[in-house]
């Protein structure tokens, strides 16, 4: 493990995973509003958001790290313009993405080993 290896401490890890866990909660909403055919706004914008603030939390721990896979780095990384531009996730085009997002995330979790902390 890395010198700058997420969890640097257990609490830091457990307040990533707390935040993942708000977002798992957030996705299952949102799915389930897509699959009834309704539109929440609020959730939606909750979940974008707050997907789109921990892969900018986890970005400086996965740039330029040669050890997590160039593909999985420039994967990672091309999430960036939803950062800059969040709303770019609400349209019919970019739609599509949040899934992406969301797994790259969570691979980024697995991959920094954040998720060695997850209770059972």
């Amino acid at each position: 493990m890395g010198d700058d290896m997420i969890p640097a401490g257990e609490a830091y890890a457990y307040a990533l995973l707390e935040k993942w866990g708000e977002i798992i909660e957030l996705s299952e909403i949102f799915r389930q509003n897509t699959m009834a055919g309704r539109i929440d706004n609020e959730k939606m914008h909750e979940y974008i958001s707050k997907l789109v603030g921990l892969w900018n939390e986890l970005s400086p721990k996965i740039s330029n790290r040669e050890d997590l896979g160039a593909d999985f780095v420039r994967n990672f990384e091309k999430f960036e313009v939803y950062y800059q531009s969040p709303k770019l996730l609400l349209t019919p085009e970019h739609i599509g993405k949040v899934a992406e997002l969301h797994k790259a995330v969570r691979m980024a979790l697995e991959k920094t080993k954040v998720t060695q902390f997850e209770r059972a």
